[in-house]
């Protein structure tokens, strides 16, 4: 993997996986844009919510289990802004709220769905005193 994926001068790279992450490895701790994965092993649910949670960041966790109510104690637990149970952490859908917490947001909106009425909405307030008034 991290070599050219083309031969025709092209700006492709091929995937790389990195096994064996710890928590406080950089790979860990900060979002890669490119064709990288970074595989972190957790001992148990709990560890595994630990995890997600020894990061500045919470945009998108997922889980992948059978057992409805690990699933469930996953998402109450991690602190993220969208958790996906059983599908890729990948994409948005328009009529759902999308947003991160910490840093991955300035904790103040969601973007999409019904909260995006707030978020593209500029109040403002105006008092007026004339002496025509009724």
């Amino acid at each position: 993997g991290g070599h050219s994926a083309t031969s025709d001068g092209g700006y492709f790279v091929r995937p790389v996986l990195f096994d064996r992450v710890e928590h406080n490895m950089r790979i860990a701790q900060e979002e890669i844009f490119g064709p990288v994965v970074g595989v972190l092993r957790a001992r148990n649910l709990d560890d595994a919510i630990a995890l997600a949670n020894a990061t500045g960041y919470g945009l998108a966790a997922g889980i992948v289990t059978n057992d409805l109510s690990r699933a469930m104690a996953f998402a109450r637990a991690v602190d993220a802004g969208v958790v996906k149970i059983n599908q890729s952490t990948t994409g948005v859908v328009p009529h759902a709220p999308f947003g991160g917490f910490r840093q991955s947001s300035a904790n103040t909106f969601k973007e999409q769905g019904d909260a995006a009425i707030e978020f593209y909405t500029r109040t403002k307030t105006v008092y007026l005193t004339h002496e025509g008034a009724p």
